[in-house]
């Protein structure tokens, strides 16, 4: 997507975000289906954190949600998308940066939104806290 329309922090903040994405797909790509089902922590009692893949389903889905709490913040009425679990690194990929563009399009159709938000009431308030 051309971010030409946007600017300054947003233009900044998106381009981080595709830059971290980037570096994550480049760690993710050589993985096999076997790397990426496998258990890796045995004690977590997060259940986003026990393997490769319960992480990356985390991640995507993360994505979604911080857009949609911005577009339920401006009153769009959004509902994230069902999280999915996957056997192959590919659609995690895939599904990471279609989220990435779900951001990208929510701050380009939105210019309106205001990324700081001093006043308490009109801030984005998210299950963890703002």
């Amino acid at each position: 997507m051309d971010l030409s329309q946007l600017s300054g922090a947003k233009k900044a903040l998106l381009a981080e975000y595709r830059k971290a994405l980037d570096e994550l797909i480049s760690v993710i790509s050589p993985l096999t289906t076997d790397e990426l089902i496998r258990i890796i922590d045995l004690n977590s009692d997060d259940p986003d954190a026990k393997s490769v893949q319960t992480i990356l389903s985390h991640i995507y889905s993360s994505i979604y949600s911080y857009s949609i709490y911005i577009e339920n913040g401006i009153g769009i009425n959004t509902i994230r998308p069902q999280r999915e679990i996957f056997d192959d690194v590919q659609s995690y990929i895939q599904k990471l940066n279609q989220g990435f563009e779900y951001c990208e399009q929510v701050f380009t159709n939105h210019p309106q939104i205001i990324l700081e938000q001093p006043e308490p009431s009109k801030k984005i308030n998210t299950r963890w806290g703002q």
